[in-house]
């Protein structure tokens, strides 16, 4: 065998360029995986912090609905507990009035009030020019 025909079964790279490739090629390696790891981590800090938010959105409006609504709640357990009790009488149609657009005036949440299987009525304050003006509409006998 002669030198020309080992020198073409056998490929000589010098080793500068041969090292200057394979060095590079694991920084190349050693970088991508680095940087995968660091934008899978970034994506799942990114989605644990919307969720966050939006719970803490979900979290405020329920605060909020339940600032509204609590008030009526305590409101109508009370006229409840007033009417079992027997301090109010339903059969006396002005002093239950009185007491019924009294709850509403204590209250800037209620509305109204609805007493259909008693009285048969609802009662549905509005405003109007800086006054509260009380309709009292029969729902029928």
């Amino acid at each position: 065998m002669t030198e020309r025909d080992y020198r073409r079964r056998h490929l000589r790279l010098p080793i500068g360029p041969l090292l200057a490739v394979g060095f590079g090629g694991l920084m190349l390696i050693a970088v991508a995986g680095v940087l995968l790891a660091g934008l899978e981590n970034a994506q799942h800090n990114t989605f644990e912090l919307l969720g966050e938010k939006a719970d803490a959105a979900v979290q405020g409006m329920v605060d909020k609905i339940d600032a509204t609504l609590r008030p009526v709640e305590d409101q109508a357990r009370w006229i409840a507990d007033a009417v079992a009790a027997g301090k109010v009488d339903v059969s006396d149609r002005p002093s239950f009035d009185r007491f019924i657009i009294g709850t509403l005036a204590a209250t800037s949440q209620l509305v109204g009030c609805a007493w259909p299987p008693v009285l048969r009525r609802i009662w549905f304050p509005t405003i109007s020019d800086h006054f509260r003006q009380y309709m009292i509409l029969g729902c029928g006998r």
